[in-house]
C-alpha cells in the first residue's frame, strides 16, 4: 500500500488551462490586411512543467482536443493513458483565426468581409501564443488535414526549439 500512495504521489496533477491571447494591434496578414483587436483562443492540459504537444486538427477542429466533459475533438488519442497522455504531456489547442470559436472570427452574417487568414497567419499567431506561455521547446507538434498545413508553417518558425512533428492528411499547400 505505501508503494502504491507514493506512485500516485508521483504522478503530476493534471491543470485546464483555457485563455486568449491579444495579438498584436494591429495584426498584419501575409495579404497585407489586417485583424483589429485579435485574440487567440487556446487550451492546456497537462502538468505544468511536463513537455508540450501541440494538437492542430482540420478546419472544423477546435481547442479543446481533449475535454472534462468527454467531447473534445480528438478524445481517442487524448486524454490520461492514451497516445497523447495528459499525465505525461501538456496538450495545446487553438481555436483557428477566422473560425466560428472564440478566436476572432466573422461576425454572424460577416463572413464575406473578413479577410483571409493563411496558414502562415494562423503559424504566427500561434508563435506569438507559445512566446507568451514562455515555451522554449515543443516536444511535439501535430497536425491533421489544415492543422497539418499550419503545422509546417510553425515548424518552419520554430526550428531548432521543436523536436518533433507528425503530419496526418496534409500537404505542403492547399490544392
Amino acid at each position: 500500500p505505501h508503494a502504491q500512495a507514493a506512485a500516485i504521489a508521483a504522478v503530476p496533477a493534471v491543470q485546464w488551462l483555457d485563455g486568449e491571447l491579444a495579438l498584436p494591434q494591429p495584426f498584419v496578414l501575409e495579404s497585407g490586411a489586417s485583424l483589429n483587436e485579435a485574440k487567440l483562443a487556446w487550451q492546456c492540459v497537462g502538468p505544468a512543467d511536463a513537455p508540450l504537444i501541440v494538437v492542430l486538427g482540420g478546419i472544423s477542429a477546435h481547442r479543446r482536443a481533449v475535454a472534462q466533459d468527454g467531447r473534445g475533438w480528438w478524445e481517442s488519442q487524448c486524454g490520461a493513458g492514451k497516445t497523447l497522455d495528459i499525465e505525461r504531456y501538456r496538450v495545446l489547442g487553438i481555436d483557428w483565426l477566422g473560425g466560428c470559436d472564440a478566436s476572432t472570427g466573422p461576425k454572424a452574417g460577416g463572413a464575406a468581409e473578413f479577410p483571409a487568414i493563411s496558414t502562415g497567419d494562423q503559424a504566427r499567431a500561434l508563435l506569438l501564443l507559445l512566446n507568451r506561455l514562455g515555451v522554449r521547446r515543443v516536444h511535439l507538434v501535430v497536425g491533421a488535414s489544415y492543422g497539418g498545413n499550419v503545422a509546417q508553417q510553425l515548424a518552419a518558425l520554430l526550428g531548432d526549439r521543436l523536436r518533433h512533428l507528425v503530419l496526418l492528411s496534409a500537404a505542403h499547400k492547399a490544392a
